[in-house]
């Protein structure tokens, strides 16, 4: 979800940039590295308790579970409370993917009898963000950088 919000947000400021590039005369440069150009205001918190159930088929000898965790960034706060599992006590690895630093909770249950509960425990600060574009002003952009290329590649599988 982070990286199709990115994503998004990267589309409406280059279509914006560069509407504003030809109506103003002045170059701007694409780059998704760029910080939010978004005006943050109204900021929330909340604690979230997240659990995720998960019963494996009769006689499974192991069960692979990858959970993905929410990260700080430009637009939320995440302060981590704690993971847990039960009725089976499993210590999760923690990776993260390559291409957009995405993290992830990985767990394996060895022989898991009937229901698995994965509980994420965090708290979330979010802020309202205002990108004050004029619909006007958008445009499609002709060519993208190289610097977009990781977003616009298809999905690839994730190999632990």
């Amino acid at each position: 979800m982070r990286v199709q919000y990115f994503v998004w947000a990267c589309l409406l400021i280059a279509a914006a940039t560069a509407s504003a590039r030809g109506q103003s005369g002045y170059k701007i440069v694409l780059d998704p590295n760029l910080p939010y150009q978004a005006r943050k205001s109204n900021p929330v918190t909340y604690d979230v308790d997240f659990s995720a159930v998960v019963t494996a088929p009769y006689h499974t000898n192991k069960l692979k579970v990858w959970l993905p965790l929410p990260q700080t960034d430009a637009a939320q706060e995440v302060t981590e409370v704690g993971l847990s599992t039960f009725p089976m006590d499993i210590k999760p690895r923690i990776g993260v993917e390559a291409v957009f630093g995405n993290r992830f909770a990985y767990f394996e249950f060895d022989r898991p009898r009937g229901a698995q509960v994965i509980r994420h425990q965090f708290k979330i600060k979010v802020w309202e963000l205002n990108w004050n574009v004029d619909p006007k002003r958008v445009t499609g952009v002709e060519r993208w950088p190289a610097g977009f290329e990781r977003y616009l590649k298809s999905d690839q599988a994730i190999v632990v």
